[in-house]
């Protein structure tokens, strides 16, 4: 049978699959106490760069901001708000994109409210 065909490499696999497992929580050990040894060491500054003398075309405003809506992480949105904040017109186009944005979110949640009349939950 299967049962008695296994039980010899039993003697052998449990071992292995026991020291692997060791092995493993040790070096996620290691990785963790790096991690953790890096956060204690002083993050390098971000700066603004020095953009103020600069006329950027429109062009270069859209393409920042295409990135900084690819951001992910609010983190990144800070990093490109530091390093671009003295460059002229960015300002400008942040507020007037912010709102359109919030034009554009407002419709639907306001058709959304008109909606929710709870009327589909009674049977």
């Amino acid at each position: 049978t299967v049962l008695q065909k296994l039980l010899p490499s039993l003697n052998t696999d449990a071992p292995k699959i026991a020291r692997s497992i060791t092995s493993a929580a040790a070096s996620f050990f290691a990785f963790f106490q790096e991690l953790e040894d890096l956060a204690k060491t002083d993050p390098v500054t971000i700066e603004p760069l020095p953009l103020s003398d600069l006329e950027p075309s429109e062009m270069f405003i859209q393409h920042l901001d295409e990135l900084y809506q690819c951001y992910t992480m609010q983190a990144e949105r800070d990093i490109q708000d530091v390093m671009f904040s003295q460059l002229p017109g960015l300002a400008e186009a942040k507020e007037e994109a912010a709102g359109h944005v919030e034009t554009v979110a407002a419709a639907p949640a306001e058709e959304a409210a008109a909606d929710d009349d709870l009327s589909d939950i009674f049977f």
